[in-house]
């Protein structure tokens, strides 16, 4: 009986007088321990590490082939995803599939591959490794599922021969890049900085943008969707529509966040201001479905949000504010949400209140994630808590027992 093995083997690199070449160490379909130097198709030695790679595939490929089957022909990458998300996007939301098919093309194009074939467990894990130091565990996650379900997909239909992320593992949750709130003595250097960048870079205003993140502490992708006709000046009011939302698909609902008082003049002043300009830039008046906020080249913010990024980190570098503090914690646009919750917590609003306006269905995630308190804030919420009076020599404090419910039965006489 033939015995095959699934691994794909290990290559390693040698340097010799001539040049390096590359080894191959691998087990064939019956078992048994190989050893061979890698060439190209061309019947060169295999000189780099990506050529090494396809020759590799190759022979794994030919060692696993079934009898009987046979691979269609190799596609591109592009080709084969579009063949995908036109069969699997009709089964799932508009967001899920454009957040997929991002997340496909991003692995895809980190590991530089041009086909199906060329991906390997190898490059997926240089892949992850390097993306762990970005971002979270969970944007990881997200992403490898959607490769999952992809190269599944392509293993059914005989693209490929194997899914080279059957064997590759998620990484833990808690991996997520710790936050904090931005102080007010950061936030006004940080909005003068952003003035001066608008005046120097012209366009439309992103500090605009910022603004409205952290007078509403939405999310970007809430943010960027929100629509003169759901702004309310005069009442102080910003509505987010249910299709903007964060949650899934049919149970999405709408929210209604109200602007602080301290905040609302603010709001108004620049609110009006950018009206004023986009009505300038696209010569005629705005409103109704237009976007409240735009791009600096007057297009409807994308969901990459790299850019603001970008501008974020240059207005930070000017402001001499640090994205990294000595606890690890770091300042980004999603930071702006986590001030916004941090003042409402101080300011001494109810968690359910609070849950309502910022969209958490969780109250545990605004007490774990957002909550910022310093030492001066704790004493003067302790200093507010009603408990009895000790008297200086030690005496028991007076307390009206008659209010205690055990009292009125004397239960609380001596034993």
């Amino acid at each position: 009986m033939t015995r095959r093995r699934s691994t794909s083997g290990t290559i390693s690199k040698h340097v010799r007088s001539h040049g390096p070449i590359w080894i191959l160490r691998y087990s064939d379909a019956d078992g048994v321990q190989r050893r061979i130097q890698l060439k190209t198709k061309t019947g060169d030695w295999c000189r780099t590490k990506p050529e090494a790679e396809t020759a590799q595939a190759v022979i794994i490929a030919e060692r696993d082939a079934v009898p009987g089957r046979t691979l269609r022909a190799p596609a591109s990458w592009q080709e084969a995803l579009a063949a995908f998300l036109a069969n699997w996007a009709p089964t799932v939301t508009e967001h899920h599939a454009k957040a997929s098919e991002a997340s496909i093309s991003r692995i895809m194009l980190a590991a530089r591959c041009k086909k199906v074939t060329d991906l390997t467990r190898r490059k997926i894990l240089a892949w992850r490794d390097e993306r762990q130091g970005e971002v979270s565990g969970a944007t990881v996650n997200r992403d490898l599922a959607a490769l999952r379900r992809f190269m599944r997909w392509l293993e059914l239909r005989d693209f490929i021969l194997e899914d080279p992320t059957e064997r590759i593992k998620d990484l833990a949750e808690e991996q997520t890049r710790p936050r904090r709130a931005y102080r007010d003595d950061e936030l006004e250097r940080l909005w003068e900085a952003m003035r001066n960048l608008d005046h120097i870079r012209g366009g439309e205003p992103q500090a605009w943008v910022i603004r409205g993140l952290w007078s509403l502490g939405c999310r970007y992708g809430e943010l960027r969707q929100i629509q003169w006709r759901d702004v309310d000046l005069e009442g102080g009011l910003v509505l987010l529509r249910p299709e903007t939302t964060k949650g899934r698909q049919g149970r999405r609902k709408a929210r209604t966040i109200p602007l602080t008082p301290q905040v609302a003049p603010g709001f108004r002043e620049a609110a009006q201001a950018a009206r004023v300009a986009q009505t300038g830039s696209l010569g005629r008046v705005v409103g109704g479905s237009d976007p409240v906020f735009l791009s600096r080249r007057g297009f409807p913010l994308h969901p990459a949000r790299a850019r603001l990024l970008n501008f974020l980190d240059a207005a930070m570098e000017m402001a001499g504010v640090e994205k990294i503090d000595a606890d690890g914690r770091h300042l980004d646009l999603h930071a702006f949400r986590t001030t916004f919750i941090t003042r409402l917590l101080r300011q001494g609003i109810g968690v359910v209140q609070l849950a309502k306006i910022v969209g958490h269905k969780d109250l545990g995630m605004i007490m774990r994630h957002y909550e910022d308190l310093g030492i001066d804030h704790l004493r003067q919420s302790a200093g507010a808590i009603d408990l009895p009076k000790w008297s200086p020599d030690g005496a028991s404090p007076t307390v009206d027992l008659g209010l205690h419910p055990r009292a009125r039965f004397g239960e609380l006489g001596s034993n």
